[in-house]
């Protein structure tokens, strides 16, 4: 479970880098 939402957080945080990049 804890591994699972490692890997959903890792995501999110990917994905919101790539906004961040985007917007920059």
């Amino acid at each position: 479970m804890v591994i699972i939402m490692d890997k959903k957080n890792e995501k999110n945080k990917i994905k919101l880098t790539e906004l961040v990049k985007l917007h920059g």
